[in-house]
């Protein structure tokens, strides 16, 4: 299936739409639902291996390297989204934008979080993303020290999630875990421009 890049970047000033930044931790699609139904008018960014498992609208990845995995896996349900990528990373040859300035330090869901008011989005909703000690947050991180404390990565993770949400308050917000407790849940009704 050919792939078209969409026209860049978005104009949504007539009309709001909120961007569901999708993860892959288990709770994603009970997350995704709920969002869904919250903010009928959306569009999706899957994150990582994510794009592999749903419909979406934008792939973003820290993970250059493995950006042409993400993009054929959503290629099998779309032919019309773009990929997304920090601008620092290696492999930068693999995304269809390039970003500066992302929530680099913390996990790809909090960086593609960044970048959704960059694309012109007046709302952003983490969905699959709650950086808790569930799911695959846990093993893939390695998450936990043998005695059970957190390990200097997830410390770093949090501390730059943490900056983050501070700046961004009644802008981004989680559907559930640690990032929901820091975010907040997103408003019964949009608060777009506010």
């Amino acid at each position: 299936m050919e792939r078209s890049v969409p026209p860049f970047p978005f104009d949504f000033s007539t009309e709001p739409v909120t961007l569901l930044v999708v993860g892959s931790a288990p709770c994603l699609m009970a997350d995704l639902d709920v969002a869904k139904g919250l903010r009928p008018s959306h569009l999706i960014m899957a994150i990582n291996y994510t794009a592999c498992w749903i419909p979406a609208d934008f792939v973003f990845s820290i993970h250059t390297e493995n950006m042409p995995i993400f993009a054929d896996g959503q290629a099998k349900f779309n032919s019309e989204f773009t990929t997304h990528a920090d601008i620092r990373r290696r492999y930068r040859g693999t995304a269809d934008y390039l970003w500066r300035d992302t929530c680099y330090g913390a996990t790809s869901s909090i960086a593609g979080a960044s970048v959704g008011p960059k694309m012109g989005f007046q709302e952003v909703i983490l969905c699959g993303a709650p950086m808790d000690s569930v799911g695959y947050y846990k093993p893939n991180t390695g998450t936990r020290k043998p005695d059970g404390s957190k390990s200097k990565i997830v410390r770093s993770h949090i501390d730059s999630m943490t900056r983050f949400a501070s700046k961004t308050k009644g802008l981004v917000f989680s559907m559930s875990g640690l990032t929901r407790k820091n975010f907040g849940y997103p408003p019964e009704v949009p608060i777009y421009g506010n």
